[in-house]
């Protein structure tokens, strides 16, 4: 992968806003909410990692990927 390549967005987070990882956090932080990493683990992205309520809903918050030597951390939130 080159320094202007990234992977694609993932497909989880279609129809999401991206934001920092400030603002990510600051939303998700005072719901009820879970990580769950969804396979399999992408070479340059590592893991998607689904943000779900714990509520009967179960509704898809947030999504991000990265974290790995290739890729910084990116965050996407669902809108309200």
């Amino acid at each position: 992968m080159t320094e202007n390549t990234a992977p694609p967005v993932p497909a989880q987070a279609a129809g999401m806003k991206r934001v920092s990882m400030d603002e990510f956090y600051k939303r998700i932080g005072p719901l009820n909410v879970h990580p769950t990493p969804m396979g399999p683990y992408h070479r340059d992205a590592g893991y998607v990692s689904e943000w779900r309520l714990l509520d009967s809903s179960r509704r898809l918050v947030g999504v991000c990927d990265g974290g790995t030597v290739f890729l910084e951390s990116r965050y996407w939130l669902a809108e309200e």
